[in-house]
């Protein structure tokens, strides 16, 4: 991959056949200047420059050049400490769902209330639970405006989805961006830019350490890939999904991961009556405001049935009433797992035109109906996208009962 800069930088970018970017050269007037990386057999960092990269057992970085990182049992980071220093600046805490709803930097504390079950964050306060700015957002999730105090100030995308600009009420710039492919400023100016939380791809873009937050992971834009391992073991056809560190696919340009997941197509396509406009995965958005779906998206899904079901503290029995029901580890597992379950190819469909998908992941998700630990999820879908059921499985199911008995193994059509 080759990227020019608007200040005539020309970058290329050199990859191995796991797509691991190995190299990076910069030539500005003719002087170039090149940046190696090295990586082990589980494609993990382990130099960049002169940085050396190391990681604990479950694959979370522990240290680089620059910091030293703390994570919990669950995998999430909690907190990072300068190298040299013995006390974190920064601390993160978390709800159920893997949310973030803290960070605290150096006693500056932000809370994050999220809407519903969403992703989205509605507002955020301060220590006192005074609000410090909220956020509106469209029909199908996009940022359109932050609120601070009285002000109201608006979000202008590039066809990329990166945040470029934010605008008053009066049409006036308070805030301007420009980006690599990566993620990294180049520049910003205007009196809120260095206030506004969202930047590239959308991204909650955290200033005092330089890494996005993605909801199940931190993305470092200087090293192009994610901190941590990701759960989804990717297709058994597509060795590039198979890394689970590589940001998009290492394709930048034409992918976005808004959860750290799961990477979307990205690109301008037109549709009759409107023109030209922005696809993030299947959300059509023109400009900062309007939207429109192509294709089916993923609907609505029932969390308070899955979780009642199925969720970490269910104590639901099969209809038989001896089995019990498969359960997920945490309610933040069970939502992760859905949305990348949900997100395949159907492996079939069912009656009344309902999809099933079937995922399997790296690390166990929570137990079977036989109460042993499994990795396979099963979603199922209406015809119009909506998840009405997610649930851990095992593989004997398929084999061990027709369709007809499928209710022992947690497979119920409805």
């Amino acid at each position: 991959m080759e990227e020019q800069l608007p200040d005539g930088t020309n970058i290329e970018y050199s990859y191995d056949g796991f797509g691991n970017r190995k190299q990076i050269v910069k030539t500005k007037d003719g002087q170039s200047t090149t940046t190696d990386a090295d990586y082990n057999a589980a494609n993990q960092l382990v130099r960049f420059g002169t940085e050396t990269i190391s990681y604990d057992a479950n694959g979370n970085r522990l240290e680089d050049g620059k910091y030293q990182y703390e994570w919990n049992e669950a995998d999430q980071l909690v907190s990072i400490t300068r190298k040299g220093e013995s006390t974190p600046f920064v601390t993160y805490k978390y709800d159920e769902d893997g949310r973030r709803i803290q960070k605290n930097v150096n006693g500056v504390i932000t809370n994050y209330h999220y809407q519903g079950d969403s992703l989205n964050v509605l507002y955020e306060t301060d220590a006192d639970g005074n609000v410090v700015r909220s956020y509106i957002y469209g029909e199908n999730g996009q940022l359109l405006a932050m609120k601070k105090g009285t002000a109201t100030y608006f979000y202008h995308y590039n066809a990329h989805g990166d945040v470029i600009a934010l605008t008053d009420e009066q049409g006036n710039i308070v805030a301007r961006y420009q980006y690599d492919a990566w993620g990294n400023i180049l520049s910003q100016s205007g009196a809120l830019a260095d206030e506004n939380p969202y930047r590239y791809a959308g991204y909650q873009y955290d200033k005092e350490t330089g890494l996005y937050y993605l909801i199940a992971r931190y993305y470092h834009p200087t090293h192009g890939v994610f901190l941590s391992l990701d759960p989804d073991p990717g297709d058994a056809d597509d060795i590039l999904t198979q890394n689970g560190y590589a940001y998009a696919n290492n394709n930048p340009v034409m992918l976005v991961d808004p959860d750290g997941k799961f990477a979307y197509a990205v690109g301008l396509y037109f549709v009759p009556g409107v023109g030209q406009v922005m696809l993030i995965g299947t959300a059509a958005v023109v400009g900062a405001y309007g939207a429109w779906y192509l294709g089916k998206k993923l609907g609505e899904i029932d969390w308070d049935h899955i979780k009642e079901e199925h969720g970490p503290k269910s104590n639901k029995k099969m209809k038989d009433g001896k089995k019990p029901k498969s359960k997920f580890k945490s309610n933040r597992t069970l939502k992760r797992t859905t949305r990348a379950t949900a997100r395949t190819k159907p492996v079939r469909t069912g009656r009344y035109g309902r999809t099933i998908h079937e995922k399997t992941f790296k690390r166990p998700v929570g137990t079977d109906t036989r109460g042993k630990p499994t990795n396979r999820v099963r979603v199922i879908r209406e015809p119009s996208g909506k998840v009405v059921t997610s649930f851990p499985f095992y593989i004997g199911c398929n084999k061990e009962f027709p369709i007809s008995m499928s209710r022992l193994c947690n497979y119920s059509l409805r």
